[in-house]
């Protein structure tokens, strides 16, 4: 089984779990679109059966702490990021 996580934002964190061989086999930091081009990758290859998708959910964060207004428009767009992968998440894998 392949896990992977994925950290929603600008940067995109971006890490795959290898169950059999228990070990990390990517950790990098990424654009949206590139995570999405190797989430399709890895289920091309290894079958979309064998994957689990962890996928931060920005959206369910309430707080911010004190932070200035540049901080909160970040934190908007880590949430649209968290609506993208809500809204494509089956269609990357299952096209």
């Amino acid at each position: 089984m392949i896990f992977i996580g994925i950290d929603t934002g600008i940067h995109t964190g971006f890490a795959v779990w290898d169950s059999e061989s228990k070990q990390l086999t990517e950790v990098s930091t990424l654009s949206i679109t590139q995570v999405m081009e190797q989430v399709k990758m890895v289920a091309d290859i290894r079958g979309r059966d064998c994957i689990r998708l962890y996928i931060e959910d920005a959206r369910q964060r309430k707080w911010f702490g004190n932070t200035g207004r540049e901080r909160l428009k970040g934190a908007g767009s880590v949430c649209r990021d968290s609506k993208i992968w809500q809204a494509g998440e089956l269609s990357v894998l299952y096209q």
